[in-house]
């Protein structure tokens, strides 16, 4: 039997397809193992250089939160915050001419040594009052931070606005065995 040059050439090209087939079909799995792998490699270098940078800044990392501690304000380990929270809150809001429809205070949470109950309102008022009302609130030994404040228009009220906002209220505990004075350690705990 006497193969053609051309026959020669179609079996050759055939061949490569089968092999060029079987190697992408048996090597896929590795390739993708590969790629999976680098792109972890990549992620664990970025933590890494995360990690060094954060411990070049560890002085100043504990420095900060020292001071944090320091202004924290401290209440007694069981005692029930939420109706001195929402006398503050109407306390500002009749000061500043602000009118809270509703506020609906949530469960404490403690993370470690921080504690924060978050109050849910529901407010209406003028852009100056609302403006007041926010800068007042803070006052002397309490910190808070707003959140999720929105802004309505009234309609029908021209410059009247309405909007719902949380104020999370942070604080820490005492120890138990000590006193209202008396600092929590050197560590702040």
């Amino acid at each position: 039997m006497n193969i053609s040059p051309r026959e020669w050439k179609l079996a050759w090209l055939a061949g490569m397809a089968i092999l060029l087939g079987v190697s992408y079909w048996g090597g896929r799995p590795r390739v993708q193992e590969f790629q999976r792998r680098r792109n972890e490699l990549r992620e664990t270098r970025q933590q890494i250089e995360l990690a060094e940078r954060l411990l070049a800044q560890r002085g100043e990392i504990e420095r900060e939160l020292g001071e944090l501690r320091a202004r924290l304000p401290r209440h007694p380990p069981r005692r029930d915050l939420t109706t001195e929270f929402l006398r503050r809150l109407d306390t500002v809001a009749q000061q500043t001419g602000l009118s809270l429809a509703r506020r609906d205070p949530e469960k404490e949470i403690a993370t470690g040594f921080l504690y924060e109950t978050r109050v849910n309102c529901t407010w209406e008022g003028g852009l100056e009052a609302l403006v007041r009302f926010l800068h007042t609130l803070p006052g002397d030994n309490l910190l808070l931070d707003v959140r999720q404040l929105t802004i309505n228009p009234v309609a029908g009220a021209t410059g009247r606005l309405r909007g719902n906002f949380s104020v999370d209220f942070i604080y820490s505990r005492e120890a138990t065995g000590e006193t209202a004075g008396s600092p929590a350690g050197a560590d702040g705990n």
